[in-house]
């Protein structure tokens, strides 16, 4: 991914919103995976479209909306999701940051690639699951060869140990605090930042300070 890695972050400071522009900044690039950051000032619109893959929204900053033609609109910490093939457009309701990704290809025709959430829908995916007690829960919303998406659920003092992956792992705080160690290096993370653990560096996420919540992505090689 094209952001600093073994960095606590703020990924809605990796792009600047501009007067009457929308910009876009490309993360990661493959043939079946897209991920982006977009910002938009007050009142700006993209075209409207259909796409051939599904699109995941996860709000940033301020308030999007999008007509499909029913109107959806989110704020900071909420996400939409928008089914393939679905006639869209997405504008600003105030001046917006926002996280998407997209991913598309092998899949059978009708097939919902965002699984275990409900699309057309504003989501807090912080009450997505629950904390199990003494444990550590997950639900996977995508599992593919290059691209892994995540929530997980840590009890107090839970952690997973040191490990690597050969994919960069973005994770965002979604509730309370998270501990990660990347090789050596401790790192403490609030909800509302992000870090991402690079691919092949030894990595451990801990509850070292009550229990907190994160979304997972982790882009691999095709």
């Amino acid at each position: 991914m094209k952001l600093p890695k073994s960095e606590v972050m703020s990924l809605a400071d990796n792009i600047t919103i501009r007067p009457h522009q929308i910009v876009s900044k490309k993360l990661a690039h493959q043939d079946d995976v897209h991920v982006s950051l977009f910002s938009f000032d007050g009142a700006e619109s993209v075209s409207e479209q259909a796409n051939s893959e599904d699109i995941f929204i996860f709000v940033l900053e301020g308030t999007v909306a999008v007509e499909t033609p029913a109107h959806y609109q989110a704020t900071s910490g909420q996400v939409l999701a928008i089914p393939r093939g679905t006639l869209h457009r997405v504008h600003s309701v105030t001046p917006s940051k926002i996280f998407q990704y997209s991913t598309n290809k092998g899949e059978p025709p009708m097939e919902q690639f965002i699984k275990k959430v409900n699309q057309r829908e504003i989501l807090d995916l912080a009450a997505a699951l629950d904390y199990e007690e003494g444990g550590i829960s997950s639900l996977a919303m995508v599992q593919r060869n290059s691209l892994t998406i995540t929530l997980m659920a840590f009890d107090a003092g839970e952690r997973i140990a040191s490990h690597s992956s050969n994919g960069d792992a973005l994770v965002q705080v979604l509730e309370g605090t998270a501990a990660i160690d990347i090789d050596g290096t401790p790192y403490t993370i609030p909800a509302g930042k992000s870090i991402i653990m690079p691919a092949g560096t030894p990595h451990a996420v801990a509850a070292a300070h009550g229990q907190f919540k994160m979304m997972l992505t982790v882009v691999k090689p095709q």
